[in-house]
């Protein structure tokens, strides 16, 4: 099926065959989007929700799932309305600007966190110090959603 997730509106919808588009009548818990990196090679991207609400997301906010196990990575795409007078003009414009954020869910409680070490350590506190000596081993620099992904996939994998 021919999917797009609208981003601005948090859904998942498609096309019929008169090309109207639709959303889905029946909540959809999950979803996979395919992406051609190359010729030869096609990554997915796995989408959830149901997950606890946090800051503006609530349970039928949609996430990318980079890292699923005992601790889940969640990247959230949104949208912000920024308002603004252009310069000469009375009218007010507004402009769409897509940012992300990502979350921990770590023993049923989601953290908003960031691409920095002690923002992304403080919910696996319980692992900390085995997180420190495989991020100087690794040497993770907390650039890349890979550095994250390494990271937790670590951490899914200590006792």
């Amino acid at each position: 099926m021919n999917l797009k997730y609208d981003i601005f509106n948090d859904q998942l919808i498609f096309k019929n065959q008169k090309d109207a588009i639709l959303a889905f009548k029946t909540p959809v818990k999950e979803f996979h989007l395919y992406e051609d990196v190359n010729e030869n090679t096609r990554a997915v991207r796995i989408y959830k929700n149901n997950f606890p609400e946090i800051d503006k997301f609530h349970k039928n906010s949609y996430y990318q799932v980079l890292v699923d196990g005992k601790a889940v990575l969640l990247k959230k795409f949104f949208l912000n309305i920024v308002e603004g007078i252009p310069y000469g003009t009375s009218d007010v414009q507004k402009t769409l600007i897509p940012n992300q954020a990502y979350f921990l869910l770590v023993n049923g409680k989601m953290t908003k966190v960031k691409k920095q070490k002690d923002s992304f350590l403080l919910p696996l506190s319980n692992h900390k110090a085995a997180l420190n000596l495989y991020i100087i081993n690794e040497k993770i620099k907390f650039k890349s959603d890979e550095d994250l992904i390494k990271i937790l996939s670590y951490y899914n994998t200590l006792n």
